[in-house]
């Protein structure tokens, strides 16, 4: 456990680097969370991809994509959780900006 913790800490910190503009990372931080409110997985990894595509640091991590690979787009029971995990940190990392 101590592993995956690790792991999810770690990549999902990632998402701070999409954008360093604060209104850019609280909108996408708003369409993922709407996204994931309607349960829609597929509308939820396009809104997200979208957006990492755009960042080329973001989009050139492989171990970022291969985190989302393992634990959103190849787990249909707990992609909501690691989809919150995604949003917690954009915003949470906007207060120490």
């Amino acid at each position: 456990i101590k592993d995956e913790v690790s792991i999810t800490t770690f990549s999902s910190s990632l998402i701070s680097k999409i954008s360093d503009d604060v209104d850019t990372k609280r909108r996408v931080a708003r369409d993922l969370y709407s996204a994931l409110c309607g349960k829609d997985k597929n509308m939820f990894l396009n809104i997200l991809l979208k957006n990492v595509n755009e960042n080329k640091e973001l989009s050139s991590n492989r171990n970022f994509y291969n985190w989302i690979l393992e634990k959103i787009i190849s787990n249909e029971t707990s992609f909501e959780m690691y989809g919150l995990i995604l949003i917690m940190n954009l915003l949470r990392r906007e207060k120490n900006e």
